[in-house]
């Protein structure tokens, strides 16, 4: 996965001499079932933006199909948790009107104070009270609702659903071009990308536990692997993902196939040792009898699927591995 980040970040220079002439292409990706891992079609993962002649009028092509006439965009909204960090980051505080109804209960909630919060993207007539020009969402499911919006004269830019890490980076990518700052979100990129090669850099791979992620859910267990930002947390710290070999996407857990796996640590939410544990036979898991071997973290930023992975990455390394030596990005940041 980091080898085809560095990929995303290379093909995201030639973008920044694309955007002032081509239509920027957001490749669409198709949603993937829960369950055993099963082949997906060649291409059919979002890994950069394309790019073709468009004449002279700019546009950028959505997750969609729809192409977005780009133009100065003035009152901008967020209607993700991705697209809200990604506007913190790239975009003009008098330019954004709102973030998204996600924005107060998030992890750190309180970088988005001071901006309205929009209400859930069902109600139509309340986004329109906005006034906004450009609202950017993550809603490949919600699309009768966005199609009221443009009926409306909002534009709407889907960024597609997400899936980690190889959808975040085009996204980073995709809100560059529609703010005009591709510059500026190129830079985040790299910086996003240095920072999850450092993460684990100094962890041999031979030495690198077996973990899992498991959402409980009253009596039912979800994992999060292969396709999901789970996995890339996972990865990001230094742990190998015991799931990927039989699992993709987001798959419903039986006791069994989670005592199959065994994985010698297992990260999961806040307060939910005991349940997990205490669920039939899971007591026998080799996580269950370590102390330190089932990571809880706080439920905002576990199920934050964008920018925040790499604190999460942090704090799961942290947990496992003990504090690491000081690293050359730390170094060069301290003495800035």
């Amino acid at each position: 996965m980091l080898a085809k980040a560095i990929n995303i970040v290379n093909a995201g220079a030639a973008l920044a001499v694309l955007a002032a002439s081509v239509l920027i292409t957001l490749p669409t990706r198709p949603s993937q079932k829960l369950g055993k891992r099963a082949q997906t079609p060649s291409g059919s993962r979002a890994s950069q933006v394309a790019a073709t002649e468009a004449g002279a009028e700019k546009q950028l092509r959505d997750a969609s199909g729809l192409e977005v006439p780009l133009q100065r965009f003035a009152r901008i909204a967020g209607g993700s948790l991705v697209a809200d960090r990604l506007l913190l980051m790239l975009c003009e505080p008098s330019r954004i009107v709102a973030f998204s109804s996600s924005a107060p209960t998030a992890y750190q909630a309180y970088r988005f104070s001071g901006k309205p919060s929009l209400p859930q993207l069902t109600n139509t007539e309340a986004i329109l009270a906005q006034n906004l020009d450009l609202l950017i969402v993550n809603s490949l499911s919600q699309q009768p609702h966005l199609q009221k919006l443009r009926e409306a004269g909002v534009v709407v830019f889907d960024l597609g659903s997400m899936h980690g890490i190889e959808t975040l980076l085009p996204n980073i990518d995709a809100v560059g071009v529609l703010l005009g700052e591709v510059e500026r979100a190129q830079a985040l990129k790299r910086d996003f990308v240095l920072r999850m090669q450092q993460m684990s850099a100094h962890i041999q791979p031979q030495t690198r536990r077996t973990a899992i992620y498991v959402g409980v859910h009253g009596d039912k267990m979800y994992g999060g692997t292969v396709g999901s930002s789970f996995h890339d947390l996972l990865q990001i710290a230094g742990l190998r993902d015991a799931a990927a070999k039989a699992f993709v996407g987001w798959p419903r857990y039986t006791n069994e196939q989670i005592l199959t796996l065994d994985p010698q640590v297992i990260v999961t939410q806040q307060g939910m040792r005991e349940n997990l544990c205490n669920h039939p036979g899971l007591s026998k898991l080799s996580a269950c009898a370590a102390p330190a071997a089932i990571v809880e973290l706080e439920p905002a930023l576990l199920l934050d699927p964008g920018l925040a992975l790499v604190e999460a990455a942090a704090l799961v390394q942290h947990r496992v591995y003990g504090p690491q030596r000081e690293s050359a990005l730390d170094k060069a940041g301290a003495d800035l």
